[in-house]
């Protein structure tokens, strides 16, 4: 009887768990805007013609995990929303050859992947290509450009991965005394722009801008969408800047980083050319990066009481520490004299005295 109890106990519990976990990743799924890419395709015979049924599979390479879709009367497909990297999509048909290639998925870009399959045989293999890195994607009336995980880290220390909108065409820089933030789009003003970290609203109601910063080495990828960009993003009417940070995978993979200034390193400044010693300063930043798969407890289910996590349960952590310590400086204003025929009698009378 304790036997029968306990058992009832523990798979009650494990529902509960169950629950709580799926209401968790509901709720993120419902509020969070696109944080990923989109695979589209046509899948066509030798002749030309569309093949109906054909099973396309994308494979994550590094997550493990896999989406399948199957084409229309028209031959077509589609992924409207994955995570960004690297898959392996296959596309199988009765009486074709399997085909299989790579295909690299981009923050807020549409991958085209056509195929033409071929008769099948003992030794067919057909290869996949895919186009992501065009600046004007003709799947979608969005224009936008992808910035990568390298281009984050080629930045100045301490830089705004939103300044990689700067390289884009259509962008110009915003003037001095102008409020907001992010570049000016298409000759809108900055408050039109709109700002987001892996899907959710980061703007500033007060004069817009981004509230929050993001890690400079947390960051997997930023995308900038100018006009026409698709509704998920339409609080805005100038640029999007969509910023995404990275996940865990199924290896355990960190970083730790130290980024230091100090008069020692740096070089002089325009106010301290004329002084014998440079003004004392030290500016660390430093911090780690660490994701991987969460092992999950197996309850009542005999065998191993744990499974590792591998392709179902990720995290990622990353820390920062800022430190400054420098010399305090002062600053004054001397305002020129009036002119004596400008100024008053009194005051000429008290000069003269």
């Amino acid at each position: 009887m304790q036997q029968v109890l306990k058992h009832t106990v523990v798979k009650a519990l494990s529902m509960a768990i169950a629950t709580l976990f799926l209401l968790v990743i509901t709720t993120g799924a419902v509020f969070a805007q696109v944080t990923g890419g989109a695979v589209t395709g046509t899948v066509l015979d030798p002749n030309g013609g569309a093949v109906v049924g054909a099973t396309v599979l994308l494979h994550d390479k590094t997550r493990g995990q896999d989406h399948t879709a199957e084409t229309t009367s028209a031959g077509s497909y589609s992924f409207p929303n994955v995570q960004t990297g690297t898959y392996t999509i296959t596309v199988t048909a009765t009486g074709f050859a399997k085909a299989a290639g790579e295909v690299v998925v981009s923050l807020n870009q549409t991958a085209t992947a056509n195929v033409t399959l071929t008769v099948a045989s003992a030794t067919a293999v057909v290869n996949v290509t895919s186009e992501t890195e065009s600046i004007i994607q003709t799947d979608t009336s969005q224009m936008g450009q992808t910035f990568k995980e390298r281009q984050f880290q080629d930045l100045p220390v301490g830089g705004d991965p939103n300044n990689l909108a700067l390289l884009a065409p259509n962008v110009t820089s915003p003037p001095v005394g102008v409020s907001g933030a992010g570049a000016i789009t298409g000759g809108l003003r900055q408050r039109a722009n709109v700002f987001t970290v892996d899907g959710v609203d980061n703007n500033d109601v007060g004069v817009s801008g981004n509230v929050r910063g993001v890690i400079q080495d947390s960051v997997s990828e930023f995308s900038f969408l100018q006009n026409n960009f698709n509704a998920e993003f339409s609080s805005g009417g100038a640029g999007s800047f969509n910023t995404i940070t990275k996940s865990g995978t199924n290896s355990f993979h960190g970083s730790l980083f130290t980024y230091i200034q100090s008069q020692k390193l740096n070089a002089r400044s325009t106010d301290e050319i004329n002084l014998t010693n440079k003004r004392f300063f030290k500016d660390a930043i430093y911090g780690f990066t660490v994701g991987g798969p969460i092992p999950y407890p197996l309850f009542g289910e005999g065998g191993r009481s744990f499974k590792s996590g591998k392709d179902k349960l990720f995290f990622f952590v990353a820390g920062q520490k800022d430190f400054f310590k420098g010399e305090g400086t002062t600053s004054g204003y001397i305002a020129p004299p009036l002119p004596v025929s400008q100024r008053s009698p009194r005051f000429r009378a008290q000069v003269l005295s």
